[in-house]
């Protein structure tokens, strides 16, 4: 079974609005074999529809350009692209926390797309990290590679780069998941 680490971007605003629908913007992707060795990686860059011009803020936080997602093609097409890539029955989706799986849920529901391909595939490496180091409470990604003497690599908020960041915590306690 392979793993599949992995995070989103998305759309975003200085003041969140509940009549601002996120929508996924950036998909990055590690596919890991049983034994945490990287086989291969996904990035993708995801143009939005309900609200198509990304926001000064989400811009400077993300360092996505609206030149990215304007090149870029919508979900339907990256969410192929995606499972294309993972190309196995048999796989788990790991991320750092449960926003990420709500957002891919969020954006097949937008497009009438089925997420059975979602249904018991996660595991949310945050919940997993509480318990296996005993803490009282969730912590946010920055604090657990802290923890872990383990420096961010990249740009902070880009989908590859946070999903590379997760691979190292993900692989340093392989066995204990």
């Amino acid at each position: 079974m392979v793993r599949i680490v992995f995070d989103l971007e998305a759309t975003c605003w200085l003041e969140q609005n509940k009549n601002f629908r996120q929508e996924i913007i950036e998909i990055g992707a590690y596919k890991l074999d049983e034994y945490g060795e990287v086989i291969d990686k996904f990035q993708q860059f995801v143009r939005p529809q309900v609200h198509p011009y990304l926001s000064s803020y989400c811009t400077q936080l993300t360092s996505i350009s609206q030149k990215n997602v304007d090149r870029a093609k919508y979900f339907p097409v990256v969410q192929d692209l995606f499972l294309a890539w993972i190309d196995q029955d048999e796989y788990k989706l790991i991320s750092w926390g449960r926003s990420d799986i709500r957002l891919l849920k969020d954006d097949c529901e937008l497009y009438k797309i089925d997420t059975g391909w979602l249904d018991g595939k996660h595991i949310d490496l945050k919940d997993e990290y509480k318990r296996l180091k005993q803490l009282k409470k969730r912590i946010g990604f920055q604090r657990a590679l802290e923890l872990e003497g383990m420096n961010f690599v990249g740009t902070q908020h880009r989908a590859i780069y946070d999903a590379a960041n997760l691979v190292q915590l993900y692989t340093k306690y392989i066995d204990v998941w």
